[in-house]
């Protein structure tokens, strides 16, 4: 008995579908960088202080060796 076997690369639906999900994740990721950058530009506009402080400011730790 021989089964019929689904050769994935030929189902131009799945092909299709496979694309339209890569496509929507990428998209998706787009939007929320260009929001990101949104929201940065605007507080840093709200705050008067340059948008690559807001970027790379890296709070300070205070770590004391004890020997």
């Amino acid at each position: 008995m021989e089964e019929n076997k689904v050769v994935w690369y030929k189902d131009k639906k799945l092909i299709a579908g496979i694309f339209l999900v890569m496509l929507s994740t990428a998209m998706g990721f787009y939007g929320k960088g260009l929001l990101g950058i949104f929201f940065v530009k605007l507080i840093a506009k709200r705050l008067s202080v340059p948008l690559i402080m807001l970027v790379t400011v890296k709070p300070k730790v205070n770590v004391e060796h004890k020997d």
